[in-house]
């Protein structure tokens, strides 16, 4: 029974050590953060990049190129690349990216600088941590280009203020040095009822049931009325707790018609970000299925993680 017992406590250390030494081994696998600035780098923009996610915990880019690797030469002699890029078109529920984006990049590190003090300034403070983005993209121009065959062509469609991805905000900085304080106030407001959208389509349905329960007998629906006016027809929206038209095929204002239930929302965001509560008050203070489904929305961004 001894030499049992001499064995067993023998093999129990063996085991202790083992584990301790595992506990200081580096494991071979960990994937690079392409995201993260080289932390070795000394350059001005590596430290801005550096300096940036230590303050606000996301990542900062002025290039959507990732990553550029040589991978390998082929037969005649050309280098093969393997290149990764910030892809803010994916969605991890298709196949296919509807939209995929081009840039211009900033080119001076003082534009870079600027565009970081704007972030900062106008729109992170607004943002709890749960409602930041992965990364930042901070370029000059966006260009968007959208599919109508499943990815096989795109189309240009036009030039961007800023588009939100899952993993990644870009935001086109090309004159702001020019906006008045004003102007660079809306356009903030603009980026931050984006953001908050992108977040909002990512929930549950369940979510936004106390707000949408308001509407959703009523969406793209006619009344049975046609106002005279574009006053009338607003009156009469806002009556049933709709703050903006219904449009055909996004161009067209159909009188007595109430709008879709993502403009409805939209709209609701875009007021919660946009306006005081005197302000609303005053806007809308005699119609009450307005006022409450404004307050409803303002609770909805709280929990999200909306900061006012």
């Amino acid at each position: 029974m001894k030499i049992y017992k001499l064995i067993l406590c023998s093999f129990i250390v063996l085991l202790l050590c083992a584990c301790s030494n595992e506990d200081e081994l580096t494991p071979s696998n960990v994937k690079e953060n392409y995201y993260a600035a080289d932390s070795s780098a000394t350059d001005p923009v590596s430290i801005l990049r550096q300096d940036f996610y230590k303050k606000n915990n996301c990542y900062l880019l002025f290039n959507d190129t990732l990553r550029h690797e040589l991978l390998s030469k082929d037969r005649d002699g050309n280098n093969g690349y393997f290149t990764e890029t910030v892809d803010i078109g994916y969605m991890m529920t298709s196949a296919t990216m509807p939209e995929k984006y081009t840039y211009k990049y900033i080119e001076s590190f003082d534009d870079k600088k600027a565009a970081v003090t704007f972030l900062e300034s106008n729109i992170l403070p607004h943002l709890s941590a749960k409602l930041r983005p992965f990364s930042w993209l901070l370029i000059k121009n966006i260009s968007e280009y959208k599919t109508v065959d499943e990815g096989v062509t795109y189309t240009y469609k036009g030039d961007d203020s800023y588009a939100v991805g899952d993993r990644c905000t870009a935001i086109a900085m090309s004159g702001l040095s020019n906006l008045d304080d004003k102007e660079l106030h809306d356009f903030a407001q603009s980026l931050l009822s984006g953001i908050l959208m992108n977040k909002i389509n990512k929930q549950s349905s369940s979510l936004l049931e106390s707000f949408t329960k308001y509407g959703n007998s009523l969406y793209e629906k006619y009344s049975g009325i046609t106002p005279i006016n574009g006053d009338a027809n607003m009156i009469l929206l806002e009556q049933s707790g709709f703050i903006v038209p219904y449009y055909f095929a996004n161009v067209f204002i159909v009188y007595g018609c109430f709008p879709s239930k993502s403009d409805d929302i939209n709209s609701y965001v875009k007021l919660v970000v946009t306006k005081t509560d005197d302000e609303v008050n005053a806007l809308y203070g005699n119609y009450p299925v307005v006022m409450n489904k404004y307050q409803i929305m303002k609770t909805i961004l709280l929990n999200l993680g909306y900061v006012f």
